[in-house]
């Protein structure tokens, strides 16, 4: 029952982002001050000519807590120190160094290279 749902709304209600835990990362060197892109992303992702809606890329933006470890591993696609991942529609960062703050709530700040 669950995938026949999952295969009619897949063609009838657009796409969203939400972050259910977030960490705020903030990319503090390669991504000059006031420098942002905006992108156009599919409302439906399956459907080629979908219409789109626009995503704002920033150096400042959520991830959900699960997309982070402190320590890498093998079996890990997410966010660590020393380690290049990709981020949706923007491209890659290295997470050259990871720096807690209190002053954002416990939110995470990251210290990134980027390659666009």
């Amino acid at each position: 029952m669950e995938e026949i749902l999952r295969q009619k709304l897949d063609n009838i209600a657009r796409r969203a982002m939400c972050v259910l835990r977030p960490i705020k990362v903030t990319i503090v060197s390669g991504f000059s001050d006031g420098a942002g892109a905006v992108v156009q992303v599919p409302d439906f992702p399956q459907k080629s000519g979908s219409t789109t809606h626009p995503l704002a890329l920033t150096r400042s933006f959520f991830m959900d807590a699960s997309d982070y470890k402190d320590e890498d591993s093998a079996d890990y696609f997410g966010l660590a120190p020393q380690k290049w991942v990709g981020l949706k529609y923007s491209g890659c960062v290295f997470a050259q160094e990871v720096i807690f703050s209190d002053t954002d709530l416990g939110l995470c700040t990251a210290n990134n290279k980027t390659i666009f």
